[in-house]
């Protein structure tokens, strides 16, 4: 058996098992490896695995350009997990990943200080973090976020807006306080007026290095 087809079966052993990953120091793992167990565990819907990477991620960057399967529970877990946990990312990179309206609603509420607990994303609610609590939260977020620095973490994504979150995606993408947000796309659902749709296009990214 090949050393590549060890490290693909070690992958998947330890995405199945929760503890594995939590028992591990994900700093002293090859790129390519978090790369891959990250990947994996978005792939096969590991929800607990992939909670435990985030919170534990050992990098600076988090790049996952075009994964078709991180949809919207994964990416509300995410933002969820960006919330709360203390964390040294610099770079969130969702480019290319359809994570709807309500992953989208979760990073312009990460971005604005509102708890992602509070999302009604279907089959996510039992693996956010319900501690602090969200009345707690709104009342003592800026003590609590890891996430305000001098720097603020920039996350860059592709967002859906339509009339449910239309408003607070005006605001998130001109407050740069706790999450620097930039839009790479723009996806319009339903009507939400010329006005907005303008203030939107100016929030757009011409150009954004890799």
């Amino acid at each position: 058996m090949s050393v590549r087809s060890l490290v693909a079966l070690s992958i998947k052993a330890a995405v199945q098992n929760d503890c594995i990953i939590k028992g591990c120091d994900l700093g002293t793992l090859p790129r390519s490896v978090l790369q891959d167990l990250l990947l994996a565990s978005i792939s096969q819907s590991r929800m607990l695995c992939l909670r435990s990477l985030i919170t534990n991620w050992p990098m600076k960057h988090l790049v996952l350009h075009n994964v078709s399967g991180l949809d919207a529970p994964k990416a509300t877990l995410l933002a969820d997990c960006l919330q709360w946990k203390k964390h040294d990312l610099q770079l969130v990179d969702l480019r290319g990943c359809n994570i709807g309206v309500e992953g989208t609603t979760a990073f312009f509420k990460l971005a604005l200080g509102i708890p992602v607990v509070d999302c009604n994303v279907s089959g996510i609610n039992s693996y956010l973090d319900v501690q602090p609590s969200a009345d707690s939260g709104k009342q003592n977020l800026s003590a609590t976020f890891p996430c305000q620095k001098t720097s603020p973490m920039v996350v860059i994504l592709d967002c859906v807006v339509c009339r449910d979150n239309c408003d607070i995606a005006l605001k998130a993408c001109v407050s740069h306080s706790v999450v620097d947000l930039k839009m790479s796309h723009l996806i319009v659902m339903h009507r939400i007026g010329r006005k907005n749709v303008q203030s939107l296009l100016l929030s757009l990214e011409v150009s954004i290095e890799r």
